[in-house]
Parts: structure tokens; sequence; C-alpha cells
């Protein structure tokens, strides 16, 4: 199984805006820095929860069809195309039962048909997130917001003359913990 991000969120699920209050910052002048921290805390929480947080398009290949075909990275939108490789055609599968309430959804193809094994012959595109920001849990923008907090506030690898001490980790993880899907 291969997964690639073909069209990546165009916008986060924190704004700018919300950041900046958040941080109690007034000015313009660290806005593209934050922005960026945005970025990377989102992309954190995701590889964390193994779920995409904004909506976005995958392409998903597999070598060979299978009774059960897992998409990945939910929370599931719409499914774009399922189809299989002959030789340098790719064809539409038409037979298939979509499992679009479970999470991780999933394909399961009624029909086989005739087909070519081939290295990355079944390909699935799909559109994966929640539907916009007002959809992503609030437990979920929280730990983005602390993260790029202390991206924010701690930008040195190291600090001299403090003595600091780590939240423990079920304090700030565990607000994402529960969106976490294992093993897929």
């Amino acid at each position: 199984m291969k997964l690639i991000q073909t069209i990546a969120p165009t916008s986060n699920c924190v704004t700018l805006d919300e950041m900046k209050n958040f941080l109690r910052v007034l000015h313009t002048d660290d806005d593209e820095m934050i922005t960026s921290m945005i970025l990377m805390a989102e992309q954190s929480a995701e590889l964390i929860m193994n779920r995409q947080i904004m909506p976005c398009t995958y392409e998903l290949y597999f070598d060979a069809m299978a009774s059960e075909m897992i998409l990945p990275r939910p929370p599931f939108i719409s499914l774009e195309s399922f189809q299989t490789l002959d030789e340098t055609i790719w064809s539409d599968v038409t037979e298939y039962e979509l499992d679009d309430k479970s999470t991780p959804a999933s394909l399961h193809p009624t029909s086989w048909g005739t087909i070519s094994p081939a290295k990355n012959g079944v390909r699935v595109v799909y559109r994966a997130g929640w539907s916009d920001a007002t959809k992503v849990p609030e437990p979920v923008k929280a730990w983005i917001k602390i993260q790029v907090s202390t991206y924010y506030e701690n930008r040195e690898s190291f600090v001299i003359g403090t003595i600091v001490s780590k939240l423990p980790k079920s304090h700030v993880d565990s607000l994402i913990e529960r969106y976490r899907i294992c093993n897929t």
C-alpha cells in the first residue's frame, strides 16, 4: 500500500488571528513564523492521531484487490475514483460497497473482473479530513494552540539559567489521544 497526498489542505484549522489572540501577540512582525508554527503543530497532530485534519485529496495504491481495502487518514469525505490498471489503461471499478460509517472507511469490491497483477495496480482517489475548521474538535485545536505557544516561547533548542519542568504527558497529549487511530 502506498499513500500519496496529491492535493494539500488550503487552510489550517487554527487561524492566524485565533493563534495570535491565544499568544497575546498584537504586532504583525511574527505573522509568517506563527503561520509556519501552526502548520508544524497541525502536521504533528495528524501524525500522532493518524488522521487528516483539514480536507485534502489522497491517492492510495494497492498491488492487488482485497476483500477489504482500508482508506487511511480519516475522517472520510468522499470517494473520487476507484480504478484498476490493465497493462497501461486505468479502468473504473463499479461494483463495490463503501463503508463510510466506520473509522477508517473501507472499500469492499463485490466483483473483481479480470485484473492483471501489477505493482500499484489498484488506485483509489479520495478526500479526507474534517469538512472545515468548525468541524475540527476543540480538543484538537487546543492541542495545536498549546504546541504553537510552546514553539513560540521556546524558539531555541536550549535555555540557559532557567529551571524548566515539562507538564506531564497526559496533560496536553490527552487532548488528542481519544482521536488517535491505531493500525491503519
